[in-house]
């Protein structure tokens, strides 16, 4: 509904912040160690968070654990949200890969046990390069990563299937991407201090 933001820190603290009160419920994730990024899913009833030990997690609105699963070996840098197969957490890891859960969110009465978590794919990279920031462009089916080798991808949504690979335009590496909802559009940025907006343009028809 807009009206919580989830933010996690370097001490891997959760917090659920009402915009408009501002009232703030601290949540102490464990051992997990730093949280790297933090999604909700559609309806806003369920946050998901990631970091330093690899896993996802799922908390309720008000914070309650729901779910626990180790998604990578490796840090998890970042999460998105897809609405393909029903619910999807896309988690992009400094092991170089990205991997895919279908959720299926659980209740507060029930413990957290409702929760389901099954992997639908993982798109594997030979070159392991790390994997920064992901985003999700839904109206087009698909997945944006941004990666220190200085390159933007772009995946399918349901399979994990590499769609294109976008010519390095950074010096540095990327840290973090944007994409529209169409996904003709997209913004990155790197660690060369630049942003840069990129446009897709549909091809020009015969003449």
């Amino acid at each position: 509904d807009g009206d919580t933001v989830a933010s996690g820190d370097y001490r891997g603290v959760l917090r659920l912040t009402r915009r408009v009160s501002g009232s703030c419920l601290p949540v102490v994730v464990g051992r997990g160690g730093p949280i790297n990024s933090a999604v909700w899913n559609t309806d806003g009833s369920v946050v998901y968070t990631a970091g330093y030990d690899g896993h996802i997690r799922a908390w309720s609105a008000t914070g309650q654990p729901l779910d626990g699963w180790r998604a990578h070996h490796s840090p998890i840098k970042s999460l998105a949200w897809s609405t393909a197969h029903g619910g999807l957490v896309v988690a992009g890891s400094a092991d170089g890969t990205l991997s895919a859960w279908r959720v299926e969110p659980g209740t507060e009465g029930d413990g957290g046990g409702g929760h389901q978590h099954t992997e639908v794919w993982r798109a594997e990279r030979p070159d392991q390069v790390l994997v920064n920031s992901v985003a999700v462009a839904d109206g087009a089916g698909l997945v944006v990563s941004a990666s220190r080798d200085l390159h933007l991808r772009r995946w399918e949504a349901t399979t994990g299937e590499l769609v294109e690979r976008l010519p390095r335009v950074h010096r540095k590496s990327v840290k973090a991407v944007a994409v529209s909802p169409d996904g003709n559009r997209m913004v990155s940025g790197a660690y060369d201090g630049l942003a840069v907006a990129w446009e897709r343009r549909a091809a020009p028809g015969p003449d």
